[in-house]
């Protein structure tokens, strides 16, 4: 409801200029009706009081109405695109999808419609009401002006003045019934983004003002963490280091707390308790906005953005050399393949929604991903699942470049596929949020854990096909 009031903000100030012009016209038709017959004053107020009681309470009927179908309408907004958008059109079709997504979609369409109906229903019987006790009381004001006339107590000028007047005045009175009617609708939902903004505000980022410089050493030390929404912690108790020119791989089965791990890392969250430090200093004390500058993310879920190839992989801050330094980015992480059969090449719209724009694979993507991570040419390099939607060829194109990455930076690596850790200096070994192993490729395939475990298993399907071969 908040960007509601952003969209009706702008319409305040017509809203108010009206209202002062009603009033202004109102005041000055109020001056003549008391020095010509005071007594049709309150006659006056009255045709006008019924009909803004009446408007104001329609005003909140149309907002509550608003406020109980704000999630249905958002749900039908949210159907529109995923029944509409090529990315799902696949998926509904073998999954059959569409009766249960449509049936979704008139049910929603239906309780919209339902709570509308009934708030019309019930704004036009009060207003109804409002218009017979305005009428009423506008037929007591003018038989009012008739027996005044007929008893002699004011002229026929006079009288024709106070028709005049009568007509002013009324039109000022409903003037500021309806303009006042719209300022509170306004004021409603400007009410809800002043609530919205000083919510949003209570979720700044109260952090330190310290300027990191490109990362030596970034380490957790007993970190525990637990998100607000949880009721048991992700991570307990964890230490971790990684040094420049050190890769560190991190491996451990679903919601052992590997994400969580990296989020730390690369300062998205604070941990709940211990200190998470680049070169001894705390990430609450540092400024987060430069601590980002300092490191790059290749997340699993990564942004698609609908910019040109260039920009998606530059996302706005080119280095001096500009396209050599993307290109350089696009060839350590196997795009410029990508880049090379796109017909504008660089130049290329990556977004298929637009005239002239071109669609990429998932793998496509993802080393789109990679590029964006290797040109920022950050202190710390965290890698989230960088390779699973590639092919073998693209995926050993990576690997083998990360150690010459590492050179000037740390990396760490989550990975499922445990041979891509060999190229590792050290694995670290998560279960249910604890560190529980760490060492070499060759030490914890050689001693029993998790790790030499989860190793066997995936030999384990090799030796199967053999063996069914």
């Amino acid at each position: 409801m908040a960007d509601r009031g952003v969209e009706v903000s702008r319409d305040m100030i017509g809203q108010s200029q009206n209202l002062v012009s009603s009033a202004a016209t109102l005041i000055a038709a109020a001056v003549v009706i008391a020095a010509l017959a005071p007594i049709l004053l309150p006659l006056l107020a009255l045709t006008a009081v019924p009909q803004a009681v009446a408007s104001i309470a329609g005003e909140r009927i149309t907002y509550l109405a608003t406020v109980r179908t704000f999630h249905d309408r958002r749900m039908l907004n949210m159907l529109r695109w995923h029944l509409t958008h090529k990315d799902q059109a696949d998926q509904i079709r073998t999954d059959t999808l569409a009766p249960y997504l449509l049936e979704k979609y008139r049910a929603s369409g239906v309780r919209v419609d339902r709570t509308n109906d009934q708030a019309a229903w019930q704004r036009a019987r009060i207003n109804l009401m409002g218009a017979a006790v305005s009428g009423l009381a506008s037929a007591l004001m003018w038989a009012g002006v008739m027996l005044l006339l007929g008893i002699g107590h004011i002229s026929a000028a006079a009288a024709g003045t106070l028709v005049f007047t009568l007509r002013s005045a009324s039109r000022g009175l409903y003037g500021i019934v309806g303009y006042g009617a719209d300022l509170m609708r306004t004021g409603r939902y400007m009410d809800d983004w002043e609530s919205f903004i000083r919510e949003a505000a209570g979720q700044r980022l109260d952090r330190g003002n310290i300027v990191p410089g490109r990362p030596q050493h970034v380490a957790l030390h007993r970190v525990t963490y637990r998100y607000p929404e949880a009721d048991h912690d992700t991570l307990r108790e964890v230490d971790f280091e990684v040094r420049r020119g050190e890769i560190v791989a991190v491996v451990g089965e679903n919601g052992s707390g590997k994400t969580t791990l990296m989020k730390l890392l690369s300062g998205l969250n604070l941990p709940t308790s211990g200190v998470v430090a680049w070169d001894g200093v705390s990430t609450r004390d540092l400024d987060p906005h430069a601590l980002w500058k300092r490191c790059a993310v290749v997340p699993q879920e990564f942004a698609r953005w609908p910019m040109t190839a260039r920009e998606n992989i530059h996302l706005g801050q080119p280095q001096p050399e500009v396209d050599d330094a993307v290109r350089r980015a696009a060839a350590a992480s196997g795009a410029d393949t990508v880049i090379s059969v796109l017909r504008s090449g660089l130049d290329t719209l990556l977004a298929r929604e637009w005239w002239g724009g071109q669609a990429l694979s998932s793998g496509q993507w993802q080393r789109i991903a990679g590029a964006r991570a290797i040109h920022r040419n950050a202190g710390l390099l965290v890698m989230d699942e960088p390779t699973s939607d590639l092919d073998a060829r693209a995926e050993h194109r990576i690997f083998s470049g990360l150690r010459q990455l590492a050179r000037d930076r740390a990396i760490v690596l989550v990975t499922h596929n445990l041979a891509n850790t060999i190229v590792a200096d050290r694995i670290v070994v998560m279960e249910s949020g604890r560190v529980t192993a760490e060492g070499t490729f060759g030490e914890l395939t050689s001693h029993p854990g998790l790790f030499r475990d989860l190793w066997l298993l995936q030999q384990d399907r090799a030796s199967v096909q053999e063996g069914s071969a």
